[in-house]
């Protein structure tokens, strides 16, 4: 399993937070569940932008363009461009409240006959077999991390008003 998102924040506010909506509260899974949302659509535009061509992903072979008729990476089917939303074929989310963290990946469920999402994001996420590599789970973009932040200071806030 890829994973996405891993956040470690050394913050007392935090701290309290965390013990608080991991006793039960609905705040903490809220705030997952956003957190997960806003990586998802981030991951899904850098996507799109690479399978176009306009990112990092290395060009495909003349050859395989030639076959197929166009140049565009990974978008013969969209299923794994589609899996990159929260619960999407294939979409794989753990929310682990112990931890107060998300794990974001790719399922275990059938692509094709042949793979899983898995196995087929992994291929190209690694580079195996004769595939270059294509990051398709990246760290989250500048601007998807202030989003997150924001996302928090919004449900430490609601957290505080609603404990009041």
């Amino acid at each position: 399993m890829a994973k996405g998102v891993t956040f470690n924040v050394n913050d007392k506010n935090w701290k309290t937070f965390v013990g608080r909506v991991t006793n039960g509260g609905s705040y903490g899974k809220e705030l997952l569940r956003t957190w997960a949302k806003i990586y998802l659509a981030d991951q899904q535009r850098k996507y799109v932008k690479n399978s176009r061509g306009g990112g990092q992903w290395p060009a495909i072979k003349k050859s395989t363009a030639k076959a197929k008729g166009n140049n565009l990476i990974l978008v013969e089917t969209g299923k794994l461009r589609n899996a990159l939303q929260l619960g999407g074929a294939g979409n794989f989310v753990e929310f682990i409240m112990s931890q107060m963290s998300v794990q974001v990946g790719f399922s275990d469920a059938k692509h094709d006959k042949k793979l899983s999402y898995n196995k087929l994001a992994r291929i190209h996420q690694n580079g195996e077999g004769n595939n270059p590599v294509r990051e398709i789970l990246e760290p989250p973009s500048p601007q998807a991390l202030k989003q997150m932040i924001r996302a928090t200071q919004i449900a430490m806030k609601r957290m505080e008003a609603g404990l009041k």
